[in-house]
């Protein structure tokens, strides 16, 4: 994963990550948001979560649509040849 962006995403309202394309380490205190950029990782890898029954409690708080976009690089053959994809995933709760 190159980049991830995530708008209204449990505690994040809009935040993007750039990863390194090497070895990337999350490190904070506690109830800065490290295991809600795992869960929106595992979510655009998966399609589900590994923490939420339903998805509407991956909403932040009084927020009805959450987004999470994530860019994927890799270089499967040539020196300098990139490939890139974007994931999407979206959540409308309607109440």
């Amino acid at each position: 994963v190159h980049k991830i962006t995530l708008t209204n995403f449990r505690n994040f309202k809009s935040k993007s990550f750039d990863f390194s394309g090497k070895v990337t380490v999350i490190v904070g205190p506690n109830g800065v948001g490290k295991t809600n950029t795992l869960e929106a990782l595992f979510l655009l890898s998966t399609g589900k979560s590994f923490k939420a029954r339903t998805e509407s409690e991956m909403l932040a708080y009084g927020e009805q649509l959450a987004r999470i976009s994530g860019a994927i690089s890799y270089m499967p053959y040539a020196k300098n040849s990139y490939y890139f994809f974007r994931c999407i995933w979206i959540c409308h709760f309607y109440s």
